[in-house]
């Protein structure tokens, strides 16, 4: 199998060729990972940063955040979520190198791309309480856990946020 290739267009659009079947049954999954029967992934956005530290003061700053932002913010997890499945219809077997595939992320899309694989990710995390040290050390397994197959998707995922992130070399 060929090696993945990433190249950015003059727009910002991002082509993928040769993208791995483990990568791109990853990607398959998060509209799994951001939809309603998996809420931990949207979980982090509903968290009240002023929850736990006490005070008149911060009861209303916690009504204030819950009134103001957690709807804008869950607003973004979905719009976020929609632009990163409709992208995923276009996700292709690669008819020059099967059983790799292609996908084209537009440009504008990226940042959409890069909320949803982090959401996906920690969602991923907290169900499963994978700590650092789990995903240093992924290799030799034969996944015989949903746990270790939760790891390994969580690295997939951190794997496309850094193709996603990356420059192209000029």
């Amino acid at each position: 199998m060929k090696e993945l290739t990433v190249s950015r267009n003059a727009e910002g659009d991002i082509e993928l060729r040769h993208i791995p079947p483990a990568l791109a049954f990853a990607l398959r999954e998060l509209p799994k990972l951001l939809s309603e029967e998996f809420p931990e992934s949207a979980s982090r956005i509903s968290q009240d940063p002023y929850a736990g530290v006490g005070g008149e003061d911060d009861d209303e700053n916690s009504a204030e955040w819950a009134r103001n932002a957690h709807p804008e913010l869950r607003h973004l997890f979905c719009s976020a979520r929609d632009v990163v499945q409709a992208d995923l219809r276009h996700l292709r077997l690669d008819r020059v190198i099967p059983p790799a595939f292609r996908l084209r992320v537009p440009g504008p899309n990226v940042t959409a791309w890069l909320s949803a694989l982090a959401a996906a990710r920690v969602g991923l995390g907290e169900v499963n309480e994978v700590t650092p040290q789990d995903l240093e050390r992924m290799g030799g397994s034969l996944l015989p856990n949903d746990r270790d197959r939760s790891i390994l998707l969580i690295q997939l995922l951190g794997w496309m946020q850094a193709i996603l992130l990356d420059e192209p070399e000029e």
